[in-house]
C-alpha cells in the first residue's frame, strides 16, 4: 500500500537544506485542498501553501509582507482571522476554516497599522509580542489559492540577534510546485541577512 505519509517525511528530510549561518529558515509545503474544504466553500482545485519557520532565536515580527497575486484569488473563511492559525476545536464544524488564510507570529501576534488583506494581496507587518525563544517547524503563513492563482510574495524575519535586531529576507514566486509533486522546498538559499541599523 502506499505510505503517503513515509513519502512527505521523505521529502522533508530530502528538501530541507539548513545554512549553518541562517538564524531563520523556512520551508514551504503545499496540499491540495480538501473535499471537505471544497464543501464547506474553500475553493475547487485550490492549494493551501504552508510556510514553517525554524530558528535560533526569538521572532520579533513578519516585516515588509508582499503576498500578491496578478490572477486568481486568496481563499479567507468568514471565521477565520489574518493573524491567527483557526482554532483546531472549530474545523469539525466548519471544514474551509483549516484552509484560511493568515499570518501569525509564535507568541501574542499584533498586525501593525497600514496592513492590506484583499483576495489578492495581503502586505503589511506582523508583530510578535512575547519572547518565546528558537523555533522548530512554527507554522508562521498559510495561504490558500484558487487554481489559476499566479503572483509574488517577500517578506523579512526580524529575530533577536546578539547586538540586538536581525533580519532575513525571502522572495518567490507563487503558485509552487503542484501539490501532487509532494515537493518540500527550502528558501534557506535565498537568505538575504543582515543587521537591522536602528
Amino acid at each position: 500500500m502506499f505510505n503517503k505519509k513515509a513519502l512527505v517525511a521523505g521529502a522533508v528530510m530530502l528538501g530541507s537544506v539548513q545554512l549553518a549561518s541562517a538564524a531563520v529558515v523556512t520551508n514551504i509545503v503545499t496540499r491540495d485542498v480538501t473535499s471537505e474544504e471544497i464543501g464547506d466553500g474553500a475553493p475547487d482545485g485550490g492549494t493551501v501553501i504552508q510556510f514553517f519557520l525554524d530558528s535560533t532565536a526569538d521572532i520579533l515580527s513578519v516585516n515588509d509582507v508582499s503576498f500578491v497575486l496578478t490572477e486568481g484569488a486568496f481563499y479567507q473563511s468568514n471565521f477565520g482571522e489574518d493573524d491567527a492559525a483557526p482554532n483546531p476545536g472549530f474545523i469539525g464544524t466548519f471544514p474551509a476554516l483549516g484552509a484560511d488564510t493568515f499570518i501569525t507570529t509564535p507568541g501574542g501576534t499584533s498586525i501593525l497599522p497600514g496592513f492590506v488583506t484583499t483576495t489578492s494581496e495581503f502586505s503589511g507587518t506582523w508583530g510578535d509580542l512575547t519572547d518565546d525563544g528558537a523555533q522548530d517547524g512554527f507554522l508562521f503563513a498559510q495561504f490558500t489559492t484558487t487554481a489559476d492563482a499566479v503572483g509574488t510574495y517577500s517578506f523579512d524575519i526580524a529575530f533577536a540577534g546578539a547586538q540586538g535586531p536581525e533580519e532575513q529576507s525571502f522572495s518567490g514566486a507563487i503558485p509552487i510546485p503542484e501539490p501532487s509533486s509532494l515537493a518540500l522546498i527550502s528558501l534557506g538559499g535565498l537568505l538575504i541577512a543582515r543587521r537591522k541599523r536602528g
